[in-house]
């Protein structure tokens, strides 16, 4: 948010043996969301690789998505550049405060060979707006894991906003195994919802 520092940091790394490269010229950038150059700065490695940016986002900037970017100075191809997007957003206090308990203190997640029943899940929800009142409505929960690495079967991909999109992808990254699902729970303004 405005008057905020976003830091960021580099890893410089040998692609044959992928070993840190320490004492290395790393540059910075950082652009606008309309393209503008707003900083450029070289920094160098420290003997782990890692070379280090804060940059003060201004009290009134333009607000959007902004780019940051490193690249290893002297290095060419694709491998010696990495470029982020990062947003910039008015902070705006929720209006309401969500809490969910549940009863199991873990789950244990069914495996890939056995889809059998999906465990249950019980708990407690309750919301309140933020000068202390109780909200009702209703909700909806799915519960996740994150795929490891060595999950290869085809999954639904799930983006930050929740929105699913086929995937033939493995593990890592966003993809996740939905583990139980459901929609349309009713919340009280007294007392929540079970």
């Amino acid at each position: 948010k405005p008057g905020q520092t976003a830091r960021f940091r580099a890893l410089a790394v040998r692609p044959a043996d992928v070993k840190p490269l320490p004492e290395r010229l790393i540059e910075f950038a950082v652009t606008s969301p309309n393209g503008f150059k707003l900083l450029q700065m070289e920094a160098s490695t420290d003997s782990f690789g890692v070379a280090r940016l804060e940059f003060p986002i201004a009290s009134e900037p333009l607000m959007g998505t902004h780019k940051a970017r490193a690249m290893v100075v002297g290095a060419s191809g694709d491998a010696a550049v990495h470029e982020i997007s990062f947003s910039v957003e008015e902070y705006v206090l929720p209006r309401f405060g969500l809490n969910l308990t549940v009863d199991q203190t873990h789950l244990v997640a069914p495996s890939w060979q056995d889809r059998g029943d999906a465990s249950i899940i019980t708990g407690h929800v309750s919301a309140t707006y933020t000068y202390g009142e109780g909200v009702s409505g209703k909700a909806s929960f799915t519960v996740m894991r994150k795929l490891s690495s060595w999950d290869t079967v085809s999954v639904s991909r799930i983006s930050a906003q929740g929105d699913a999109a086929p995937s033939s992808g493995v593990g890592g990254g966003s993809d996740y195994l939905v583990l139980a699902s459901t929609s349309d729970v009713e919340v009280a303004a007294e007392g929540g919802a079970k």
